[in-house]
């Protein structure tokens, strides 16, 4: 036999591991330089011929190797001798191959003899982890690759592939017969939980002897076994075979039958033709239907019809509290008449009429009533804000004193035309009625009434339309109207008459100097007739349009001299320019009237029906200094408002006094370094924008300047200009 070899400097071949028979040993591509290197560690000698054939010595000795392979022929390794490094081929007994798979699969297979049987757990083991630890009595383990279903695969050709699962009681030496309730075989499933596999199997198929076996009695019952949802409990079912019929055990009763509550009948027997199952308080029985009075029944197979029978009809009937009564009942016919109540769903009613009956729209969807009972809601007066919701009542009255504020619903919950309803019934004290965003939208002073109509719903606060009703002091009759309030400044009257005794004239023109004469309509002359002139002296009788004075004085001051006296009028009128030399002694201080330079000096009042020229008009000054939080300007008093240092936040209030129809007022305001919030009264009789926007904050130490003229028909100062410090 050839050995390869490979000679690695000062490397040596023990002889130990080669066989003393070997005899000669061929070394192949051996020259004699390398065979100059072979040793005896023994002390035996080599010996080789120019062939490269070398004789092994028959003591233990040592070959060195060298780098080339050569060849050992006619020599055999003794028992045990290993090789390193090259793979022994299938022709020289090896297997060819590196690995045991490779191996098994290289030879095609192992062939077992009869003679030689496994001693040992045998394992096929495909995957590249170890195998499982296996179940007590296992023969032979089968573990296939991650991923991959395993299976045990039987092929047969031309006969039927089996399984076959044998049991026999005893030993193997002296085998015995199979015992009722003894398993034969069984297949079990086990499972890896979290941690490991399952302790016991969770699902299997047993079968079990169901008698004591003999050659000719072999009764065998199959167990099913499973596993509940959720937990390790396990369940079962048998199929017997003792009555030869297979059926489920855990469904069936003592009888064979499936149970009722395995969703059987707990019956074996075959329903005659018309028979039903009938509940019994404990199962079923089978009976058929018996037939009443006027009632023929004819039972066939898979079929009950039931006919009248005869003319005694419906012997009784009663429709309960329906309100349905029967009309007619003859030969099993029933026909009810009436109309259904409401307390079974009805509407008590056949037409939208009648107490306790529902509410029917007629064809026009409209519904007629005698009255409808709103929600109404009496208030005492807290001087709080109640926030109302789509769910709140909508007529309010508060009484009391103090004053209460309505915060109106979120106008997006309601319908466009919800209207609310608000009577200041207290004896001091307003309503004040907001929008869902805080802002006022209606003030109510006592006694008064006033209706919110919401008009439009597309954000919170919605917009809202107020009206007012007369209040309890007011009366009317066909042509009058009692008012014993006040009618505010700008209103008109139009269409009537206002008579002497409410404050008018009681006439309809009147055209030049105007005579009251008690209650009667005033009259009117172009003159004042001299017999209504009384105290005049001698002048009375004078004519009334041409009165002369010479002489005499009035109020001490002599009227018509040469040279007038000293003395003061109280009061002096002019229709054209009142000039003189030294005119202004005459009125105690006055500025000069007339003159080149005027005088310095006040008029009390000044009247005139041309223009005022070259004159200066100071401008009347109000203001408010520090933390009044609620300002009010002075209408009647100034013609700017000034609101400086403002320490808190600011509401503004309407102007005070009585306004004339185009007064102009100026507001200026700012704050002591720190912005302000600015709050704006919006009801009647304050403040409306008019092209422009009110500020709502102030900017630290800017001043804010509002333009504000009145507007006496719509009885508000409309805000025409705004604007702020750079």
């Amino acid at each position: 036999m050839a050995i390869p070899y490979t000679f690695a400097t000062g490397g040596v071949i023990y002889a130990s591991q080669i066989n003393s028979n070997f005899g000669a040993v061929a070394l192949t591509n051996l020259s004699n330089t390398n065979a100059a290197s072979l040793t005896s560690a023994g002390g035996g000698t080599f010996t080789f011929n120019t062939t490269g054939t070398i004789t092994v010595p028959s003591t233990t000795d040592t070959l060195v190797g060298r780098a080339t392979t050569d060849t050992l022929t006619n020599k055999t390794l003794s028992t045990g001798s290993t090789w390193s490094g090259n793979v022994i081929g299938i022709s020289s007994g090896g297997t060819g191959q590196t690995t045991a798979g490779a191996a098994l699969t290289a030879l095609g297979g192992i062939s077992v003899s009869s003679a030689n049987i496994f001693t040992a757990v045998q394992k096929v083991n495909l995957n590249a982890a170890s195998p499982p630890a296996v179940i007590t009595g296992t023969l032979l383990q089968l573990v296939q690759a991650n991923t991959v279903a395993a299976g045990l695969l039987v092929d047969s050709f031309a006969a039927n592939p089996s399984i076959n699962l044998r049991r026999a009681d005893g030993t193997g030496a002296a085998p015995s017969a199979v015992q009722s309730g003894e398993s034969i075989a069984a297949l079990n499933a086990y499972g890896y939980g979290a941690t490991g596999y399952s302790a016991a199997r969770r699902g299997s198929i047993n079968w079990a002897a169901s008698e004591n076996w003999t050659d000719t009695a072999q009764g065998t019952a199959v167990t099913i076994t499973g596993t509940t949802a959720g937990g390790t409990s396990a369940y079962t079912f048998t199929i017997p075979t003792s009555s030869g019929t297979a059926m489920l055990n855990d469904f069936s009763n003592a009888s064979g039958a499936i149970t009722i509550a395995a969703g059987g009948t707990g019956l074996t027997t075959t329903p005659a033709n018309g028979q039903l199952l009938i509940g019994n308080g404990v199962g079923y029985t089978l009976s058929t239907l018996t037939a009443g009075s006027g009632v023929t029944i004819t039972n066939a197979a898979g079929s009950i019809t039931l006919t009248a029978s005869g003319t005694a009809g419906v012997g009784t009937f009663s429709a309960g509290t329906t309100g349905f009564t029967p009309n007619t009942a003859t030969a099993g016919t029933v026909t009810l008449a009436g109309t259904l109540n409401v307390a079974n769903g009805g509407t008590g009613v056949t037409a939208s009429t009648g107490a306790s009956s529902v509410v029917l729209r007629d064809a026009n969807q409209n519904i007629t009533t005698n009255y409808l009972f709103a929600g109404y809601s009496n208030v005492a007066a807290a001087g709080t804000t109640t926030t109302l919701t789509a769910s709140s009542v909508f007529n309010y009255t508060v009484t009391g004193s103090g004053g209460q504020t309505f915060k109106l619903p979120d106008a997006t919950t309601l319908a466009v035309g919800s209207t609310y309803i608000f009577n200041n019934n207290q004896s001091s004290g307003t309503i004040i009625a907001q929008n869902n965003s805080s802002t006022t939208i209606v003030t109510l002073q006592s006694g008064s009434i006033a209706y919110v109509t919401l008009l439009t719903n597309s954000i919170a606060a919605g917009t809202w339309d107020t009206h007012y009703e007369l209040p309890s002091n007011v009366s009317w009759s066909t042509n009058t109207l009692t008012w014993t309030g006040t009618i505010a400044s700008g209103t008109t009257w139009n269409g009537n008459v206002i008579s002497v005794l409410y404050g008018g004239t009681g006439a309809a023109t009147l055209t030049g100097y105007v005579k009251g004469s008690g209650t009667s309509a005033l009259t009117a002359s172009a003159t004042i007739p001299n017999t209504d002139i009384s105290g005049l002296g001698t002048i009375s009788t004078q004519a009334a349009n041409s009165v002369a004075i010479t002489g005499g004085a009035i109020n001490s001051t002599t009227v018509g001299a040469t040279t007038a006296s000293t003395g003061a009028f109280t009061t002096l009128s002019a229709s054209s320019t009142v000039s003189g030399t030294g005119f202004s002694t005459y009125l105690a201080s006055p500025p000069a009237i007339g003159g080149s330079a005027a005088a310095a000096g006040t008029f009390t009042t000044l009247t005139a029906t041309t223009n005022i020229n070259s004159t200066r008009i100071n401008p009347r000054i109000g203001t408010t200094t520090g933390a009044a939080a609620g300002i009010t300007p002075t209408g009647d008093t100034s013609d700017q408002y000034n609101v400086t240092a403002a320490g808190v936040n600011l509401t503004i209030n309407a102007p005070s006094g009585t306004p004339v129809n185009g007064q102009k007022l100026t507001l200026r305001i700012v704050d002591n370094g720190t912005a302000r919030t600015l709050t704006w009264t919006v009801t009647s009789g304050a403040y409306r924008v008019v092209g422009t926007t009110l500020p709502t904050t102030t900017v630290a130490n800017k001043t804010i300047y509002v333009g504000c003229i009145y507007n006496a028909e719509a009885i508000f100062w409309d805000v025409v200009a705004v604007t702020q410090q750079a």
